[in-house]
């Protein structure tokens, strides 16, 4: 073995076998033969006088190194080995790059010690003159030194600035592209890990001196270097440290001045890698400067390249400056240079058929892009001028202009996260907006139109109200009817037929959210005969049983929308017959009736009919009445064994027939629209059967929604029904039957019926009023429904908006509201002053209903009687009570304060005891509002009263539910502040 070793030295020597060295790396990797042998073998030509010599046998020992593994030396051995290396070092120049090729690898060695890096570093920097070599040789040091860094970073930490200006002289005039990549690696680990010290203009100087990269490579150059892998390193080093503030900024600046459009570019693209590094105070004394450069190569350049990187920049600047702290200094913040930036530029905004009015917007948009903050500051400063400046226009170019640039500053708020408490400053100016772009809509060029579309979606995507985009779509199918037909209501049907539709950067549309389209945007007959056409076979249609209850409120809104339109009643007229046959033909299957009997489905159902049946014609009103009630009388005279197909009300049709023995929920909640909204009652042969049966199932034992809407159509017909022998006739058969049950054994159902039926007389100032409203005050006296009676004092004098109102016809007796108030305020009195103390609190609730929304003229002649009342209301334990009663006492703050003021005597203790009335949180935040609401009382009147009410409220700050908190909050400051003005 030691034989044909020393060949395989000798012939590598001699330049015979170079592959001698990766043999040799194999046996001593293989541990055949150790490095005390190869040294021996070598020794004759490590020391021989011929240069070249030696120079071979350092060579053979560098690639031995290279060839085995890292891991295979010892640190006795790497320490042995470098140390010799190094002494090569010293020897002719010529063995110097044998000698560095070594020891890079004896630099990846695992087992490199601190004390042999450190020995590398300082014999390379001593002995190495780096820029005499060869560009290989320069590239193996500049390797060396990235493996340390990069692999050894803490130790070469320790060399400080010995190793930062022996790095410097290394690099330094280096104009090899291969090698400056590397040398750049280099230099922005050690800018970044490594204190600069003393060097850090020297560091700079060494790396800046190559700004901007001026290289073009061959296209047959191996190496594959990029001018752009030169940039990227280049400046990498120049954002590595914000030391180099001071010198790279100034630098920055003079390279904006060229005449090269590349070095431009890279002078503004390396602003905007170093901006974040520099930090905001490096950047205050340079931002006007950088701007003004900015501006100027946006509004002149004329080259996208160098307007994009100009923007590019600003964005970057922007963002820094807001890094910075705020100091009184305005012109030291992101406010200031802001505020100085659209100081420069909003006069351009206002000249829209300019050029530069676009190029500004680009301008503000950059700056917009940096920050939330300054995204708000440019928007809301910005945002009215753009709407102001459109409607002034008149030619298209201006509009298309300002269009383009507000689409252009939605579309940049998108870029940040908004919330409830922070939200979107574009939406300030929604409504604005929505204008805007409807009257670009309306614009006859295209590419206008185009840019509204654009910007409506974009509104929607940021939180817009879907009637608002609906709105618009409305308004252009109006003017483009061919587009309603052909492409929008397609569209949408199609999609009904869908599960749901994917919008791009949106949550998916299901076929509710489609409905709630078509609702919004038909307008119009044309609209209108296209979407209940369509509606109408849906309703038919089984399968889309599950989606009944957007459909019936799509045609509710429908009705509500176009009743008044005279030309729209026909197609809306032809849905009250498409539900009516409906019903007929498939209430007697059990899943149809289900559908159907939905308490949302049939509200929808009732609100279709009512909106249009209030815009019937008297021949209208006659027929859909007569259509209804000939449905459900034909099968009246058939005897019960009959068959009973046109029972068309049940599931199970043996168990009821229509108007014959029960009522059903489908039934009266669709016949009480048609019946109660017309303009009068029709002359058909069943009505008076029909009023007749109504006012016996009133008296039935119903569920809730039937039995209520059994006594608003009955309430509904009283109110109506001519003076008469008829009237006279139906209203003491209901007093009568309402006695003797109310007597015998009244329930809650009965006293709801009696409320009705007074509400229907009290509206219309009838003479049987006194009759029924001494039947609810006896009520009011009772134990068990005197609760139930005061309750329907809410019913009698509380508008409704589904039955008897004016828009529905009703007969309503001027004021009679007030007229009832000074009727009946005594008998109340008098009442509560009878009876006992259980149903003193009956009389007390009905009291507060009473005052409810009266007006002060009327109330203030009786408020002696009526205060000492309210506040032994706040006394009791009836939870309604009390709530209606501050209800009461908050109006008349408003209304009457000058009454309040002579009572807040006993009024504060009562409401402040109220303020921690465990059993409820709403009696808790009612009586903390009405002591907020006092402050608004003369504040001679509260001064007094000041201490206390501040000092009470202290404990309720405290307490467990979170809306009382703030409730609590709110009253103590106010009572705290309610002076403040005055002093």
């Amino acid at each position: 073995m030691a034989a044909s070793m020393a060949s395989y030295v000798e012939n590598f020597i001699s330049g015979f076998d170079d592959s001698a060295a990766k043999l040799i790396a194999k046996h001593l990797a293989a541990k055949d033969v150790s490095w005390t042998e190869i040294i021996e073998d070598l020794g004759q030509y490590l020391t021989s006088p011929t240069t070249s010599t030696r120079a071979r046998a350092t060579r053979l020992i560098a690639d031995i190194l290279h060839y085995i593994p890292n891991d295979l030396l010892t640190e006795k051995e790497v320490n042995l080995l470098i140390t010799y290396i190094c002494e090569k070092l010293k020897d002719h120049h010529s063995l110097q790059p044998p000698a560095l090729y070594g020891l890079l690898a004896l630099c990846k060695a695992p087992h490199l010690s601190s004390e042999d890096l450190s020995m590398v570093c300082h014999q390379i920097f001593t002995e190495v003159n780096c820029q005499s070599l060869a560009q290989g040789d320069r590239r193996i040091v500049f390797n060396l030194f990235y493996a340390l860094l990069t692999t050894r970073l803490k130790d070469v930490q320790k060399l400080g600035g010995d190793f930062i200006i022996g790095f410097i002289q290394m690099m330094d005039s280096e104009k090899d592209p291969r090698n400056l990549v590397i040398s750049f690696a280099c230099a922005q680990i050690i800018i970044r890990n490594i204190p600069l010290g003393a060097f850090k203009e020297e560091m700079f100087e060494v790396v800046s001196c190559y700004f901007p990269i001026d290289f073009s490579p061959s296209q047959t150059d191996p190496s594959g270097i990029k001018k752009e892998d030169l940039i990227l390193g280049l400046r990498a080093c120049l954002a590595a440290s914000p030391l180099f503030a001071e010198y790279c900024l100034p630098l920055l600046m003079e390279k904006l001045t060229s005449e090269l459009k590349s070095a431009k570019i890279d002078a503004l693209e390396t602003l905007a890698a170093c901006a974040k590094t520099y930090g905001a105070n490096n950047l205050y004394e340079f931002q006007s400067a950088f701007f003004s450069s900015i501006k100027k190569e946006v509004f002149l350049s004329g080259d996208p390249a160098v307007e994009t990187a100009a923007l590019s920049a600003l964005t970057s600047l922007v963002t820094a400056i807001a890094t910075g702290v705020t100091t009184s200094n305005k012109r030291h913040s992101l406010e200031g240079f802001v505020d100085e930036i659209l100081q420069e530029c909003k006069n351009h905004l206002l000249q829209p058929e300019l050029m530069l009015m676009l190029s500004t917007g680009r301008l503000l948009q950059s700056v917009a892009m940096a920050t939330s903050q300054s995204c708000d500051q440019v928007v809301r400063a910005v945002m009215p001028l753009l709407v102001d400046t459109f409607n002034k226009q008149t030619q298209s170019t201006p509009k298309h202009n300002v269009v383009l640039v507000v689409n252009g500053f939605i579309g940049v708020t998108q870029c940040f996260t908004y919330s409830d408490n922070n939200p979107n400053p574009i939406l300030t100016y929604k409504a604005q907006l929505v204008d805007m772009y409807k009257k670009s809509l309306g614009e006859d060029t295209s590419s206008i139109q185009v840019l509204g579309l654009r910007g409506l979606d974009k509104l929607l995507v940021l939180g817009a109200q879907q009637c608002e985009c609906t709105d618009v779509l409305r308004n252009v199918m109006c003017t483009n009817p061919s587009l309603a037909e052909n492409t929008v209501y397609p569209t949408l049907f199609k999609l009904l037929h869908n599960e749901n539709m994917e919008v791009p950067g949106q949550e998916c549309l299901d076929r509710p959210g489609v409905l709630e389209v078509i609702a919004g945007i038909t307008k119009g007959s044309h609209c209108l005969q296209l979407a209940t056409k369509e509606i109408y076979k849906l309703l038919n249609n089984e399968t889309f049983h599950s989606l009944y209850p957007s459909v019936t409120k799509c045609l509710a809104r429908l009705s509500s929308s176009c009743s008044s339109d005279p030309a729209c009643l026909g197609s809306l007229t032809g849905g009250v017959k498409v539900i009516h046959n409906l019903v007929v033909s498939r209430c007697r299957v059990e899943a149809w009736y289900r559908v159907l009997s939905d308490v949302e489905v049939l509200s929808n159902l009732a609100e279709f009919i009512r909106h249009q049946a209030a815009h019937w014609d008297h021949s209208v009103s006659s027929e859909m009445q007569s259509l209804f009630m000939e449905s459900f009388f034909r099968n009246v005279s058939s005897n019960d064994n009959q068959d009973d197909d046109l029972d068309v009300f049940k599931g199970q049709p043996h168990n009821f027939c229509p108007l014959k023995a029960s009522c059903d929920t489908v039934f009266v909640s669709l016949l009480t629209p048609v019946l109660a909204s017309g303009t009068k009652q029709c002359d058909h042969v069943h009505f008076p059967e029909l009023t007749a049966r109504l006012a016996g199932f009133m008296l039935e034992p119903l569920d809730p929604a039937p039995h209520l809407t059994v006594c608003k159509c009955l309430a509904a017909i009283i109110n109506k029904e001519p003076l008469g022998k008829t009237l006279d006739e139906l209203l003491t058969s209901i007093k009568d039957k309402l006695t003797s049950v109310l007597e015998l054994q009244g329930q809650g159902h009965h006293v709801s019926a009696l409320s009705w039926v007074t509400k229907a007389l009290v509206l219309r100032g009838h003479s049987f009023v006194k009759d029924f409203v001494n039947m609810m005050f006896n009520l009011l006296g009772s134990s068990d429904l005197g609760h139930s009676a005061a309750a329907g004092f809410c019913t009698l004098l509380t508008d409704q908006s589904d039955v008897l109102t004016s828009e529905m016809h009703a007969n309503i007796r001027i004021m009679y509201r007030q007229r009832f108030f000074v009727e009946y305020l005594s008998s109340i009195v008098s009442g509560y002053q009878a009876s006992g103390p259980e149903t003193k609190q009956n009389w007390l609730l009905a009291l507060s209903y009473l005052m409810q929304g009266l007006d002060k003229h009327v109330l203030i002649p009786e408020l002696n009687k009526i205060y000492p009342l309210l506040v032994q209301s706040l006394l009791q334990d009836d939870l309604d009570l009390q709530l209606v009663t501050m209800e009461t006492l908050s109006d008349l703050i408003c209304s009457a304060p000058e009454v309040i003021s002579k009572q807040i005597d006993s009024l504060i203790p009562k409401l402040l005891k109220m303020t921690t009335y465990k059993p409820s949180m709403k009696v808790r935040i009612s009586a903390l509002k009405c002591l907020a609401g006092l402050c608004s009382l003369p504040i001679p009147v509260l001064v007094p009263y000041k201490a206390q009410v501040v000092r009470a409220l202290v404990p309720v700050l405290g307490d467990r539910k979170r809306l009382v908190r703030a409730q609590a909050v709110t009253a103590r400051q106010e009572w705290i502040m309610f002076d403040a003005e005055d002093k």
